[in-house]
């Protein structure tokens, strides 16, 4: 397989605790044609170059110290400027919920240890072409990206809907649909796509989150828990089901459920110090505990400063402990990685309501409302507030 020479200009990074590994997989990419290559030890010392170098590709291993592979996957694609970056997992992982775990977060491309020179060839070949010669598809899906970016709805469903015309059984898409749907207020329509996409796809985890949630905003708790445990079941390291699952448990009266739950993920995950400390974190403020949580998800946060769970966790850390200045810093910085996320804004308007901020807790509870139609929680304390403070929505 020849190489385009335009890809051969790529800055590429390799990222992997083992030095010999490092050496293996920069000898296949020099006798391939790359000149361009940097080393880093582990996902940490990758960030640093990231954020002063223009990286086009990173080859990076799952099980390293400091940050893994999918804890950095996870910091790129929360960075605007970096989140364009072609990116390829390398693991000797074979266990099914690792590999669906970085799946899951985005990271489709994988090569498992041990490998030969032409399979690395085959899987940069390919994710360089979709950066520098997409298809059509890719193009309408890069452009409704930017559109939900700057939460344009009505051009990204336009962008979905010209793509569902090439490729009307694509499960990707009817997710995509539903998300739209859920925007709009529609929640039958996001119902129906969302459960189409699981059925074409049974293993899509990201549907059964979004399904379940949806479930979850509308008040259908059992069925909420029953789209969760089932993505669970397909992929049982994701910090934040894991969490959404306990709070569901106790909404329905069973704490001991809960801690239950999070004891074991915890033990399952702990070498995994972000997400364990996160996981122990809830486990505390389950039990009021409320300092220890604090105790441990600043750790947490400080290992992993850009998951958006840990930082949801230790903002309502915070407010248990009446820091409340330091829970709005941090639902702010939740906003810069997800601009349009209506749970943070409800919970900043919350916030504000413990401050005693009528005013701020109203614009904050309704740029929630606005994002999430169809949450009855937020529609609630919305009506609440407009009935309390005389306004009209």
């Amino acid at each position: 397989m020849s190489i385009p020479r335009e890809y051969l200009k790529c800055l590429c990074l390799i990222v992997d605790d083992e030095p010999q590994m490092r050496r293996t997989v920069g000898n296949m990419m020099s006798r391939m044609g790359f000149d361009n290559i940097l080393y880093a030890e582990n996902g940490a010392a990758a960030l640093s170059f990231l954020q002063n170098s223009r990286v086009d590709l990173v080859i990076c291993d799952i099980n390293m110290p400091e940050m893994n592979g999918i804890e950095l996957f996870k910091a790129i694609r929360s960075n605007k400027s970096l989140r364009d970056i072609c990116f390829i997992f390398v693991t000797a992982e074979v266990r099914r919920e690792t590999v669906t775990r970085a799946a899951e977060e985005g990271g489709g491309a994988y090569i498992l240890k041990p490998f030969v020179m032409a399979t690395l060839e085959e899987r940069v070949t390919d994710i360089l072409r979709r950066r520098y010669s997409p298809t059509k598809f890719e193009t309408h899906l890069k452009n409704f990206r930017q559109h939900m970016d700057s939460f344009n709805i009505q051009e990204a469903e336009k962008e979905i809907a010209e793509a569902l015309v090439d490729e009307p059984e694509s499960p990707s898409l009817l997710f995509y649909m539903g998300q739209i749907s859920v925007h709009k207020g529609l929640t039958d329509k996001a119902i129906e796509y969302f459960k189409t996409a699981i059925e074409k796809k049974p293993l899509f985890v990201k549907a059964y989150d979004a399904l379940g949630k949806l479930y979850e905003d509308m008040g259908n708790t059992a069925d909420a828990l029953e789209l969760y445990e089932k993505a669970h079941g397909i992929s049982a390291s994701n910090s934040e089901r894991l969490v959404a699952l306990s709070k569901l448990h106790i909404k329905n009266g069973d704490t001991e459920k809960a801690m239950g739950m999070l004891k074991k993920a915890a033990r399952d995950l702990d070498q995994n110090v972000s997400v364990s400390g996160h996981l122990i974190g809830e486990l505390y403020m389950t039990s009021g505990e409320n300092e220890k949580a604090l105790e441990v998800l600043l750790p947490a946060h400080k290992k992993n400063p850009s998951d958006c769970s840990i930082m949801k966790s230790l903002a309502e850390a915070y407010r248990k402990n009446s820091k409340f200045e330091d829970a709005l810093e941090m639902y702010r910085k939740i906003l810069v990685i997800t601009p349009h996320n209506a749970d943070v804004y409800f919970l900043i308007g919350k916030t504000y309501l413990e401050i005693g901020d009528k005013a701020a807790a109203i614009e904050a509870i309704t740029k929630a409302w606005e994002i999430n139609p169809a949450s009855k929680e937020i529609t609630r304390d919305l009506r609440a507030l407009a009935e309390t403070e005389k306004i009209k929505l």
